[in-house]
């Protein structure tokens, strides 16, 4: 369960049940971090992260849904689902590993490295308004906390999606190989890949060639007259 702010003019009318992708996002070491750093400095910090999160996820089509210290949540497939929703809740991670770290070493951060971890889910989610002032959401399903538990298992640098969030698409990326992740509160196992970077193939159809295609069964002759000419 997680709580978020988002504009009331926006909530679709009509049943508040959403399939959406989830991501999370959150610092390293960040105590540490905070402890080096004078607590303004600390502070300018937190903003210029923000600042990140807000133009990363915007950029990706995905709604910064709440900011817990130095992390967030965010939203994919909100106000309308798309079925890439979970491939870009990926690629906006990526980029906000990839713009964290290069903040990292900068002298008004006292030099300290900066590296993300990330959890990534998709699911049906329910989307139950709180404050009708603020728009205030609470985002409650199993999606949620799975993808809040992914981040807490990811390691520096690290982002762990659902396999399920990504379904063929996962062959746009590098991935490890399937683990089987036991998470807190869930029976059964979570079917979980590490996102390694991008792969050199940017269309579905592209990488569907390369996660393999269902063989072409019954046609033999006609395909290769349609070689031939």
């Amino acid at each position: 369960r997680a709580r978020c702010d988002l504009p009331v003019a926006r909530r679709p009318p009509g049943e508040p049940r959403r399939n959406l992708a989830i991501l999370f996002s959150d610092l390293c070491d960040s105590t540490r971090i905070g402890d080096s750093l004078d607590p303004e400095d600390y502070r300018g910090l937190l903003a210029e992260l923000r600042g990140v999160y807000r133009r990363v996820i915007s950029a990706h089509g995905g709604i910064v849904g709440q900011f817990v210290g130095d992390g967030m949540l965010a939203l994919f497939g909100y106000p309308e689902a798309n079925e890439s929703d979970g491939r870009r809740a990926v690629e906006a991670a990526l980029d906000l590993h990839d713009t964290v770290h290069r903040l990292g070493g900068e002298s008004r951060w006292g030099g300290a490295p900066l590296r993300l971890h990330s959890g990534i889910h998709a699911g049906l989610v329910l989307l139950v308004q709180g404050d009708g002032v603020s728009g205030r959401f609470e985002v409650v399903g199993a999606a949620t906390n799975i993808a809040s538990r992914l981040c807490g298992l990811a390691g520096e640098g690290q982002i762990l999606v659902g396999e399920s969030a990504l379904g063929p698409e996962r062959h746009l990326f590098h991935t490890s190989e399937r683990s089987q992740k036991r998470l807190k509160g869930k029976e059964l196992p979570v079917a979980t890949l590490e996102i390694l970077g991008r792969a050199p193939v940017r269309s579905r159809y592209a990488a569907s060639v390369r996660g393999g295609l269902t063989p072409f069964v019954g046609r033999i002759g006609e395909l290769g007259r349609l070689g031939a000419g």
